[in-house]
């Protein structure tokens, strides 16, 4: 499908914009989005640090479906056809934002005070191991089975 499909598929649809990421910052587009969709990209997480929903539509067939898992562990909701994306945006679904549990499999620190600041506590966390100190988050051993059920950081305004 190309732009011009989609175009006229969408057009008329107030709820749907297109971006190109050559002319708007990526920033710019998400504070001003409820739902993205694209295809094996990063960029669905991006969107859902954003607090926009996420849908996963692919253009052409891919090597790879859901490369990112991001179907699979829910950050982004799948649409088989343009059809099946309009039907989302036109209930709602997902217009509440991205799934938390869903975001914090891929980011640990989504909506802790650590949120944006990853860097910081890395260097917080190499500081302390090198001085002995007692590091600022609780550290655990987990077994691949056990990711999805990584303890959680104190929370601000989350479930």
């Amino acid at each position: 499908m190309t732009i011009q499909r989609y175009m006229t598929v969408f057009g008329d649809i107030p709820q749907v914009a297109l971006s190109n990421p050559k002319i708007e910052p990526v920033s710019d587009f998400m504070a001003q989005a409820r739902w993205l969709v694209a295809g094996n990209s990063s960029i669905h997480l991006e969107a859902a640090l954003a607090g926009v929903t996420p849908i996963y539509y692919e253009l052409t067939p891919p090597d790879t479906t859901d490369y990112y898992g991001y179907v699979r562990h829910g950050l982004a909701k799948p649409a088989n056809s343009p059809d099946d994306i309009l039907k989302m945006v036109k209930a709602g679904d997902g217009a509440e934002g991205p799934d938390f549990e869903a975001v914090r499999y891929y980011s640990a620190t989504y909506l802790t005070d650590w949120d944006g600041r990853e860097g910081e506590l890395v260097a917080e966390c190499l500081v302390g191991v090198f001085r002995g100190d007692v590091l600022p988050v609780e550290i655990v051993e987990i077994q691949t089975s056990q990711l999805r059920k990584l303890p959680s950081l104190q929370t601000r305004g989350a479930p």
